[in-house]
């Protein structure tokens, strides 16, 4: 039995938007056996975007059921179903979400029409629904409009278990199954109670000890893919699925955390069939300092004691970054280190080439230069040296935190809002965590909050 489901949703986040539509079809391989089609109230104002996109306005939505209204009729109609979308990791997130604020876990396995059809209705050029329909001559009305939409994936689902001679279906289903490929000594339970939520895992061989340690958004998805005998070589990686007899794991509901616990844990513990991180370990730095006239110069050297702007596993990868910013902001190469020190004073290779505007022959004002250097190094600089980041807990009500001082990570911890009054009460709830590795860690920060501006950034004072 399958549900095929769409949803309309407020924006492109599961994690901050909401559901304003949902159809689902329950398909039992020959025809429609039940349906559900509804607006739902998705309790935010609709961005007008969307509403132009999909012509669902607020006006439609206010009277319209809430999701808590209709979840149960919703767990019904996909109940012991395979979970059918276009792009079925957008649907799927979206719904296990609206159940997860009401407390509830939603678990379905899953079937993602595009990838289907890419494997057995290849040489299209567009595997869009719009695209595929119209190629396929597959009736759609109403796009994006959840019904509509719905319905015309049905009708592709059809086309493609129809179509289906090499049974990719099946085997794609084979893989979603939680217990067909499971090494002999690992218990069928401990992957039925996985969570598929953010966190850290861990896979234990029969003595209890860790060999591997993992972060996902989604461990137990994450999980089966590495225990599925395809996901990587016969060698190491079979050799550690066949050693696991236990998998344990940290919910960590934020992704930075799990990042960085992730890196923790491998340092700690040093597990036999984690990647040797040796490769990624920084030992070279981009710093920023001013000179006697007073521009700011960029120069690539090997890691001190203090914090580089960002850091590199090799010397002539922070010289590639360094030349594509000051080429792409018209820097000095002069003044970034970018030519050999035996260069005769004067004019740069850059002014030469009528890129520099004259910073190494003192021509061009500093402050116009360095506010070019500020724009170049915007994306390698933190918001402030002490912050917190505040995020998505493990609960709905739940918040997590990561600390940030002296431009360090020092740790993590998570807090329940009506509780936390100041920051003396959410440093409370930090638990420290001794990183080695800051230059690394502080790359993971700054590249989550340049991906992440939703989670909220709280300044403060070191006293």
């Amino acid at each position: 039995m399958y549900a095929i489901v769409d949803v309309e949703t407020t924006g492109g986040s599961a994690k901050t938007d909401r559901i304003a539509e949902i159809a689902i079809y329950r398909y039992d391989g020959e025809r429609i056996v039940d349906s559900f089609v509804s607006l739902i109230n998705p309790e935010v104002k609709m961005p007008p975007f969307v509403s132009k996109l999909t012509g669902i306005t607020n006006a439609m939505l206010q009277d319209a059921p809430r999701f808590a209204e209709v979840a149960e009729r919703i767990a019904q109609i996909t109940h012991d179903a395979v979970f059918v979308a276009h792009n079925v990791d957008f649907d799927y997130a979206y719904v296990r979400a609206e159940f997860k604020r009401l407390g509830h876990v939603f678990e379905r396995r899953r079937l993602c029409t595009v990838n289907l059809s890419r494997h057995i209705l290849p040489g299209f050029q567009s595997y869009s629904l719009g695209n595929l329909c119209r190629d396929l001559q597959i009736p759609l009305h109403d796009r994006h409009r959840a019904g509509g939409d719905a319905l015309a994936t049905t009708y592709l689902f059809e086309l493609l278990l129809k179509s289906d001679k090499e049974l990719v279906i099946q085997q794609n289903l084979d893989k979603s199954n939680l217990y067909k490929l499971l090494p002999p000594g690992l218990p069928s339970q401990t992957v039925e109670h996985l969570p598929e939520e953010t966190g850290v895992f861990y896979f234990h061989d029969q003595s209890g000890k860790v060999m591997f340690v993992g972060k996902s958004a989604d461990m137990k998805r994450r999980i089966l893919h590495y225990l599925q005998p395809a996901a990587g070589s016969k060698g190491k990686h079979q050799k550690m699925v066949l050693k696991t007899h236990h998998i344990s794991y940290q919910e960590t509901g934020s992704e930075l955390i799990a990042q960085l616990l992730e890196m923790y844990e491998i340092s700690k513990l040093k597990p036999a069939y984690n990647r040797e991180t040796a490769a990624r370990k920084h030992r070279f730095g981009i710093y920023r300092f001013s000179n006697a006239g007073g521009y700011w110069c960029l120069q690539v050297k090997k890691l001190t004691k203090a914090m580089p702007l960002i850091g590199f596993a090799k010397e002539e990868y922070a010289h590639k970054s360094l030349q594509k910013k000051a080429e792409e902001f018209a820097l000095c190469f002069r003044l970034c280190g970018l030519e050999p020190n035996e260069q005769p004073a004067g004019e740069c290779t850059n002014y030469l080439l009528k890129k520099c505007k004259g910073a190494c022959l003192g021509t061009e004002k500093t402050t116009a230069y360095n506010e070019r250097v500020k724009k170049a190094v915007s994306e390698w600089e933190l918001p402030a040296d002490n912050f917190f980041i505040l995020g998505e807990g493990r609960t709905n009500t739940e918040k997590s935190v990561v600390q940030i001082e002296s431009a360090r990570f020092v740790g993590f911890g998570f807090y329940e809002p009506e509780f936390v009054q100041n920051e003396a009460d959410i440093k409370n709830c930090i638990k420290p965590v001794a990183l080695a590795n800051q230059t690394e860690a502080m790359k993971l920060v700054k590249a989550y909050l340049k991906n992440n501006r939703l989670d909220k950034i709280l300044r403060y004072q070191n006293s």
